[in-house]
């Protein structure tokens, strides 16, 4: 996306009020819901003691690992750092590590995992991952390949450690 789509992204949500203050809470308040649930049903996994925990635990983790390195490796400009606009949400100058969009990532792996132990909850999970992934966009953090990769890395990650290992 150029600099001028950021732009004019950013300025529909913040001549709305409620636009604004929607795309702000699903940036902020999405992720945590998700690290929550995530991690609500690991408890209740341990307590059922449930034999594929150790494989719903790690398969996330080691995605989060990996995204982690590759960004740290690559380290990216964010597109309000390389493209000079102020971004919606705010931020810390000379950020980087844009891709991939750990977001993304992140909540693609929980989405997996949610599926890989009951269909339903991950069928819900990927809806709010996609919401995620695109409020990273919306919220000019990180460009569509950044958004994107996540996703694909999180696809190889899950297939490789739920259905392959």
């Amino acid at each position: 996306m150029k600099r001028e789509t950021y732009e004019k992204v950013i300025r529909f949500f913040e001549r709305s009020r409620w636009r604004s203050m929607i795309l702000e809470l699903v940036c902020k308040i999405l992720p945590v819901l998700c690290g929550t649930v995530y991690l609500f049903i690991g408890v209740g996994l341990l307590f059922l003691k449930y034999e594929h925990l150790a494989r719903y635990v790690a398969v996330p983790a080691a995605g989060v690992v990996i995204v982690t390195i590759l960004r740290k490796l690559i380290n990216r400009r964010r597109p309000y750092e390389a493209l000079g606009f102020s971004p919606f949400l705010k931020y810390k100058e000379g950020k980087g590590q844009s891709f991939p969009s750990r977001h993304t990532a992140c909540a693609f792996l929980i989405a997996f995992a949610c599926w890989y132990i009951f269909v339903p909850m991950g069928i819900v999970m990927f809806a709010l991952a996609v919401i995620i992934a695109l409020s990273r966009l919306l919220s000019g953090m990180h460009y569509p390949s950044d958004v994107i990769s996540g996703l694909f890395l999180s696809l190889i990650i899950a297939v490789l450690g739920f259905c392959v290992v």
